[in-house]
């Protein structure tokens, strides 16, 4: 090259994924016991990461789906959860994004199933 050349750029910084929230919302009662759960972000999630982290207490067996390009995790009961019981459902941090930014913050809530 005859002449120096330069050039510059601007990275852009994606913020770290949060949850938007849940259905049911934290504290709701008198939750149906094979009532569907989800839970909303903010972006695009990597299904491993968030399904490895996922805690449910008590534990039930379910089965997950994901919809909205994996925004919205669906917790399908596989049997009914036991009746007027509060169950805690949790995601820890260091799930990723699908560009593999991670949850730097746990995300929990709770509900009691109807009687």
């Amino acid at each position: 090259m005859a002449n120096d050349y330069s050039f510059s750029f601007n990275t852009a910084m994606m913020n770290l994924p949060t949850v938007m929230g849940s259905m049911p919302d934290s504290g709701q009662a008198n939750i149906p016991s094979n009532y569907p759960i989800q839970i909303v972000f903010d972006r695009s999630m990597d299904r491993g990461s968030v399904e490895g982290l996922l805690k449910t207490s008590p534990s039930f067996s379910y089965d997950t789906k994901w919809f909205e390009a994996n925004m919205v995790l669906e917790i399908v009961p596989t049997e009914p959860m036991v009746a007027n019981t509060t169950y805690i459902i949790s995601i820890d941090a260091g799930a990723l994004s699908s560009f593999d930014l991670p949850m730097t913050s746990d995300f929990e809530f709770h509900f009691t199933t109807r009687r």
